[in-house]
Parts: C-alpha cells; sequence; structure tokens
C-alpha cells in the first residue's frame, strides 16, 4: 500500500510465496529462503527484513519513512 501510495505506477511490487512457487529465479538469485522484503534497482539491492519485522505493525509510520527514504536512494 505504501509503494502504491507514495510512487503510483512508477515502482512495482512483486510478492512470492516459496512454498508455492519454489522454482522462481528471484529466489536463487537474491538467495531468499525464507521471509524476507528487499527493495531492488538493477543490481543495487537493500535488505529490509529487519525494520519490516520490527515495525510494519508496531510504528508503521517509522517503516514507511524507512521504505520511502530506501526506495528514493535507489532511483
Amino acid at each position: 500500500e505504501a509503494i502504491k501510495e507514495y510512487y503510483g505506477d512508477k515502482v512495482t511490487f512483486e510478492s512470492i510465496n516459496r512454498d508455492e512457487d519454489k522454482d522462481n529465479p528471484l529466489m536463487t538469485k537474491y538467495k531468499v529462503n525464507g521471509q524476507t522484503l528487499l527493495i531492488v534497482n538493477g543490481n543495487r539491492e537493500v535488505d529490509l527484513t529487519n525494520d519490516a519485522f520490527l515495525n510494519a505493525r508496531s510504528n508503521p509510520d517509522k517503516f514507511k519513512s524507512k521504505l520511502k527514504s530506501t526506495i528514493d536512494s535507489l532511483m
């Protein structure tokens, strides 16, 4: 929701269910083996998994701010 709010169609969000899509090449490329939130632009990537787990529910404004600043820095 935050990505759509801030960026509309300029930034895409892709959710992959590793149990249902075990052969997804992105899982191999980024070495994903658990719940992960990666922000990727070209060959640059930032792992926001810890920020998401710590703040998404308890402090959503802080998490949205971190998400926005991270995406902005990669654009």
